[in-house]
């Protein structure tokens, strides 16, 4: 998710409360009143998957001399086997998945983003109709044309039923440059757009082995 940054928590005055007692044998409190804070509903603040603080922790990552190149894209390359030079988008997250302990699914590493795409897949109409909400951490899967070439990265967030922003790798930051064969590891921000040459058909949750 993304960070709202910090801030100084205000000086908190005590609570003054005005106990009375009845005149019992056991001496019992009662109407005495019950801090605001002890009736909170308020929920916990929910973690990201492990996966996804993973990938956050590379943002930033820039290739060596912008070939494809560098230690932290060489190590993504060479978990599917590939060397410098190769996209790497893929690769990244086949990467981060093997860093990753008790991942059930995907199973596949590749360095082919629509690979990414099985019999449980998300179509992005789906999620564009608002029929389907996607998590944080899932694998979003762009296709170019009617070609088997694409892209992929992860959600980090859902902002609506067709934005979201993402983390991903071998594309540009900000809005600029190439989007699918950029210099880095960036967070970015992306909607679904069913009509264009280069868009998201697809999103794969990632799931973990359940606990004993």
């Amino acid at each position: 998710m993304l960070s709202t940054g910090c801030t100084a928590s205000p000086d908190i005055e005590p609570v003054k409360t005005e106990i009375n007692f009845t005149d019992t044998p056991s001496g019992t409190a009662v109407n005495a009143p019950i801090p605001e804070a002890l009736h909170s509903t308020a929920e916990l603040p929910v973690s990201n998957p492990a996966h996804l603080d993973l990938a956050e922790s590379y943002i930033g990552t820039t290739e060596l001399t912008g070939n494809n190149d560098g230690l932290e894209v060489e190590q993504f390359l060479g978990s599917v086997g590939l060397s410098k030079g190769n996209p790497y988008c893929a690769a990244f997250i086949s990467y981060i998945l093997d860093e990753t302990p008790g991942i059930k699914s995907p199973t596949i590493r590749t360095a082919l983003a629509s690979k990414f795409i099985t019999n449980s897949s998300i179509d992005a109409k789906k999620v564009l109709r608002g029929t389907e909400a996607i998590p944080d951490g899932t694998i979003v899967i762009w296709q170019k044309g009617n070609t088997i070439f694409g892209h992929a990265g992860f959600v980090e967030e859902q902002l609506s039923r067709s934005e979201f922003t993402t983390i991903e790798a071998n594309t540009g930051s900000g809005t600029y440059g190439d989007q699918s064969d950029g210099d880095g590891v960036w967070r970015r921000q992306r909607s679904i757009m069913p009509g264009n040459y280069f868009r998201i058909t697809n999103f794969t949750r990632v799931e973990y082995e359940r606990k004993a």
